[in-house]
This record gives structure tokens, sequence and C-alpha cells, in this order.
């Protein structure tokens, strides 16, 4: 977001409103204002003769427009031209170019996440929408951003660190908020079809238009791999957003977003050592699937009460569907001739909610100091829903998983998840160039487990009620150097309470607490308008009680969650951007981090003691470079660089992963309104991994079967064409 120099910084904003019937009704009433009222002011330009210098703004950091100098925190923003340019066909291709950010790809949109953590599945990080959490407390998912229609994005920022000050639970690596793309003043509309050699298609239409004080935007796309690359890897997504604005007056006005997801896909699952060198093609699988439906709505209204007050009251609801038959949870066993068979176990679950809540915020400008203070009241209540049936899994002499029977039913619960929390935020500028923010958030969170079955071993433990407690402050310091050159510190805490499914989809109830987060960033940041930037920062991520997943026994499979005790996250992180010439840009963003253990005991053993050790799953650098290159008008080649280091994949560090570096080349031409495109990705078709780990400790070593690799796309080229009106 950018915004002019001598413009006030927009007010923070407010939330609240009636749930899905009020919901429902002011977006029916708002359509039909659609041309009814006079104009209004949308936005505000600089008058005759002002300084044209822009400022860029970012509202992550401080739930409000603040100008990115005064921000004391490691925040990255990408805008909606880095978007259209880069042609994503997943978030990854562009959340990549944030500074510390790994997002893999699981197929067909399925991911895990690295910032300033290892390649995780854990509920360490926060994804948002126009600042509100896409899932609920307590129902994470490391596949929550397939619920995003990136063409319906405006802006990304991703706000790295503990920022639990702000966004409650689970903002331990990085908050990433996707701020969804304002109406067009007038009317336009677009379509585009692209498609790969690997199986790969997708149609996306979208249009946008303003007319009197009403904006609308709607945007949908639907993608699908038929006869991917790998075996058993078919899928499909439709993916559909709305944003109404309805501009009440120069100073209020009403926001509607509307978000629809509906995904299939199948699970092809991991490769051991010999197959994933040999073979990657190849899947295990024939029956192992997931589909996932997830509806968001949400109002918010905003309102300037002048003399630097404002509000913002924001309701929403959430209704989510997720059923598979996970590759993950199938046990292993192998025929013993003559048979040509062998049975073994596996699962079969869906995990549905339903929630709604709010978030009241406060912006009020303070007399002295130039002080601001940001505070508001947030609500969130949730209905889960768990059922789980064992199943018998049959596997035939080439170790495939060809089919499966319900063999019994092992879980069935319903959960009742409440999380209220307050929070405020407190600028202050004592000196001159020096901005000092202060936040505090305090978070309850209570579930009400209900066993939807007679309790027993099988089926889980009596009915509970549980509750989680947690104040999380923040101190930061931002000094203006020069305009556009500052350094800043930031100290922070976050937390992580156990999720449902840690504490009640074991056959036993863990004694889990959450974990604590205790992050220290350091940081300098240099922007040249027009031309560059540049930003470094140093980081320090103290864990206690971090909860991880930990394999008991091999085989048959056994694992459970434990609080691993501490753990410490330090790196560096680099990002810089350069114009060249007119004709040639480059960007750069990087990292180099360790991830270890300093007190990790889980078992009884001797061979257990990790103290010291390297998490498993932690690049030691991380780095993507591109050059934008325009030899002619309207046509742009990128060719860019990405890098993933080594890293230990079992938790006593014996068993490595080499990392890998892959060149992709992409290519557009522009011609008015038509746009044709290419991508290139993986130009030297080079064997990687997504994901590699090891559940080997001790004693005889056997890679086939202990050793998880998730095969990277070989060379893929990927045209497409755009048409605008």
């Amino acid at each position: 977001m950018l915004m002019p120099r001598h413009a006030a910084v927009a007010p923070a904003t407010f939330r609240l409103a009636p749930l899905i019937t009020g919901l429902a009704a002011a977006s029916g009433m708002l359509w039909s204002l659609v041309g009814q009222a006079a104009p209004a002011v949308l936005h505000s330009e600089p008058e005759a003769g002002e300084a044209a210098e822009l400022l860029e703004v970012v509202v992550t950091a401080s739930r409000t427009a603040t100008t990115l100098g005064e921000t004391p925190a490691p925040i990255t923003r990408l805008d909606e031209k880095v978007i259209a340019d880069s042609k994503p066909r997943l978030i990854s291709d562009v959340l990549d170019r944030v500074p510390g950010v790994h997002m893999t790809d699981l197929g067909n949109e399925q991911h895990s996440m690295s910032i300033r953590q290892p390649i995780t599945t854990s509920a360490v990080y926060q994804y948002l929408e126009d600042n509100v959490p896409i899932r609920p407390i307590g129902v994470f998912n490391h596949n929550a951003l397939n619920e995003i229609n990136l063409a319906g994005t405006g802006d990304i920022e991703v706000m790295r660190g503990a920022s639990s000050s702000l966004y409650g639970s689970n903002a331990i690596g990085g908050a990433v908020n996707f701020l969804t793309r304002a109406p067009s003043l007038t009317p336009e509309a677009s379509v585009g079809y692209r498609m790969s050699n690997k199986g790969y298609d997708r149609v996306d239409v979208g249009a946008s238009t303003t007319k009197g004080d009403v904006g609308v935007r709607v945007a949908y796309y639907r993608s699908q791999v038929r006869d991917g690359w790998r075996d058993y890897s078919d899928g499909h997504k439709d993916s559909f957003s709305a944003r109404l604005d309805y501009f009440l007056s120069s100073a209020s006005w009403l926001k509607t977003v509307l978000s629809y997801t509906d995904m299939y896909t199948d699970m092809t699952g991991s490769l051991g050592e010999s197959d994933f060198r040999n073979n990657p093609k190849k899947s295990y699988n024939r029956f192992t699937t997931r589909t996932d439906t997830a509806l968001r709505l949400s109002t918010s209204f905003e309102t300037d009460w002048g003399a630097d007050r404002s509000s913002r009251v924001t309701a929403y609801v959430r209704d989510n569907s997720h059923g598979q038959i996970p590759s993950y949870q199938l046990g292993s066993c192998a025929p013993v001739p003559p048979a040509l068979t062998c049975t073994t176990n596996g699962r079969v679950n869906e995990n549905a909610y339903n929630s709604g809540g709010f978030d009241a915020q406060w912006q009020q400008g303070l007399p002295w100091l130039a002080g601001r203070l940001v505070g508001g009241v947030a609500y969130d209540y949730t209905t889960n829903d768990y059922d789980e049936d064992s199943t018998s899994v049959v596997r035939d002499a080439n170790l495939n998983y060809v089919s499966y029977t319900v063999a019994g039913k092992r879980r069935k619960y319903q959960v009742g998840i409440q999380n209220p929390s307050v929070y405020a935020q407190l600028e202050l500028k004592p000196l001159a160039r020096t901005t000092v923010v202060a936040g505090l958030r305090h978070d309850q969170i209570r579930y009400d487990f209900d066993n939807l079955l007679v309790p027993s071993a099988m089926t889980g433990a009596p009915d509970e009620k549980r509750s989680f407690s947690k104040t999380s402050p923040r101190l930061g310091v931002a000094y203006s150097i020069d305009p556009g050159q500052e350094v800043f510190a930031n100290w922070s805490m976050g937390f992580v309470p156990p999720e449902v499914s840690q504490l009640y989809a074991s056959l036993q109830t863990p004694n889990l607490t959450e974990a604590t987060f205790r992050n220290a960033d350091l940081g300098y940041r240099k922007r040249w308008p027009g031309r560059g930037h540049v930003e470094v920062t140093l980081y320090q991520l103290d864990g206690e009680d971090e909860i991880v997943f930990y394999t008991v026994q091999n085989s048959p499979l056994i694992r459970e969650n434990r609080n691993a005790g501490a753990t410490r996250h330090q790196g560096v992180e680099l990002g810089a951007s350069w114009r060249v010439t007119d004709q040639v840009s480059t960007y750069l963003s990087a990292s180099a981090a360790r991830h270890r253990y300093t007190r990790f005991r889980p078992g009884a053993s001797a061979a257990e003691n990790f103290d010291g050790n390297t998490i498993p799953g932690a690049p030691r650098s991380i780095a993507l470079a591109g050059i934008d290159w325009t030899p002619v008008e309207g046509v742009t080649l990128t060719p860019e660089v990405q890098h993933i280091g080594s890293y230990w994949m079992n938790e006593a560090n014996t068993v490595r992963y080499d990392g890998h570096t892959l060149v992709n080349l992409r290519a557009r031409w522009e011609l008015k309104k038509l746009e044709l495109f290419s991508v290139l990705s993986n130009l030297t078709d080079r064997r990687y991994a997504e994901t590699a780990s090891s559940t080997f400790k001790s004693g005889v070593y056997a890679p086939d079967t202990q050793n998880a690799y998730t095969p990277g796309n070989p060379r893929t080229l990927t045209v497409g064409v755009r048409v605008g009106f």
C-alpha cells in the first residue's frame, strides 16, 4: 500500500456486526444499493504542488495503517504487481520471495511451511485474510492456505517472528495476512487460461466495477490435474471470492468479503529411499484422498470519527468440512511368500467445524508525544465435530496399498472452543525520529470435549473441560536515520496451546501444556524510491514446551505428541531489490538459520537424549534470486534460482538431505489487453524432495522403510493467455 507523504495515515479500524443472518442481510442490502446513492469520496489524491514522494504503508504490524519507517518489526509487503507478474500457480510462487520463507508443494495445493521454524505442519503460523484468522484456534491445518483465492488478493503482508500481542495464539514463526483486492473505479474484466505438459490446466475469470457509492469485485478459478506426472495424483479445485464495498460517506464504509473453496485431491504420499531415487513417479496408494470445502463470510463497518479517532467492527462466520483417507496414517506390512498380500491398518476421518466471532477495534490519537493507542476486544466460538473409523488395509507384493474396508469406529467427538481476548498497542514518539511501540494481549482458550462414544481405551477419554490462558507482551523501537532508512529492535512473546487433534485424537489424552516463545529482532531497512530497497534482520526465537510429533515405535507405527522441552531458532534474513536500468531489475531473498533443541529427552533411553541436536527438517540456508529483463517493450523475461540448503532428517542427526538448487524461467508478452505467458520450472530437471524425514534412531538402518520423501516436480512447462476487457 502506498500513500502520499502529506496525506493522513488511514485510521485504525474496528469490528462487530450481526452474525450469519445479519451478514447475509447486509450483503443483500448492499447489492440492492448499487447505483442508488450519490458518489462518495473513494480515495484522496495529493493537491497540486504537494510532494510527490510516496510512503510505503503496512497494516499487519499494528492492525491499522502505519508507515513502514515507523514499524519496529520485520515485515514484508508483496504488492498486486508482484503477484500478477509472478503468474503463480501456487501461493508458494509468491511467498518464497519473502526473506526466510519457504513454502513446500505437497501436491494439488497441499503444503507445509517454514518461517523461522523447520519445515513443519505444526500450528506455529497465523494465516489471515483482512486481519481475520482463516481458521479458528485449536483447529489449525497446515493446508489452510488452499482456502485462499490468490486471484482476489491485492497485497500480501508477512510479519516474521512472534506476534501474539496482536493476533493471539499460533503467530510464532510469523503472521501471513492476505489483503483482498479493492474494487476498481471503472469497469474491468478478464479471462485467462493456462495448461502444462504435466496434466495441469486452469481457467480464471474476474470482474470489477464501482457505481455510485458501491464497488464490487469477483474472482473465480477452476484448476485440475488429470494424468499428472505422478501416479494417482489427480485433483481439482473451485475457488470463488467476492468483495463488496459500500461508502456510507467520506468517513464511513462497509466491506463484505465472501470466500468459498471446494477441493478434491488424491493423496500420493511419500516414497522410500530407493523409489525416490529411481522411480519418483510411483505412488504406493490407490485410495487415499482429501476433500476440503470452506466458506467464510465477513462484514466490517469502519468509521473515521475525526480528531484522529476511528473504529472498525468486524463480524465473521466460517463453515468448513475436511474429509480424508490419509496416506500418512497407513501402517506398514510386507507379504510373506507364498502370500501375495498382507493386511495392515489405516484410518478414514472427517473433521468439520462452524464458527463465528467478532473483533471490535478502536484507534485514538493521544495529545502527548505524538501518541496513538490501538485497542480492541475479540471473541471466537467454534463447534468442532470429528468422526474417525479404523480401516483394514490390503497391501500387495509390490508394496502398493490397493484397498481398504472399515474395521470399526475409532473416534466420534465434539469440542466447543471459546477464545475471548483483549488487546492494546501504544505508539509514542518520545524523541525526534524515534517511534516506541508497546503491546499487550490476553487470551483465554476453553475446550469443552464431549466424547459421543462410550469412553474406553479404544474410543478415547471421558468428557472433560480444559482451559489455557496467556498474556503476550511486545516492545519495539524504530529510529529513522533519514527518510527511507531506519534501524529497529523488537522483543515479543507468543504462545501455542495444544490443538484439539493433539489432545483428543490419540488413545489417551496427553498432558500437554501451551508452548511459549520469546522473540528478539534487530533490523535495518533502506529504501531508494523508484530504484530499490534492502532489509537485514537478525533474530533469535526461544521456545519452551514446544509440542512435537514423536515416533514412539516405527512398526507398527505409534506416534504421540509431547512437549519437547526447549528449542532455539537463530538466523539472519536478507531481502533486496534493485532497478539496474529501465530494462533490468533484480530481487533477492535469503536467510541462514540454525534450529536446535536446547533440551529434549523424550524417552528413557540414553539414545534419546537430543539436547543440542538440530531439529529435523531445518535447512541451514534458503535463497531465491531473479532478474526481470525487458529487452523490448511489452516483453519480460525472468530467470530465477531457488536454493534450499541441507538439513537433518531425524532427531539423532544421523540421516541428512543434501538440499537442492532449482532454476526457473518465466516469460510474458503484453500487448494492450492481451497477455501471453509461460513458466518453465525446474529447468535442469533436478531430482529433489519437497520434504524429507526419517524415523531412524539407532540399530539397523533401513532407508527404504525408515526414510520418507515427497518428490518435487520434474521439468514442467506451463503456457497461458489472459485477456482483459
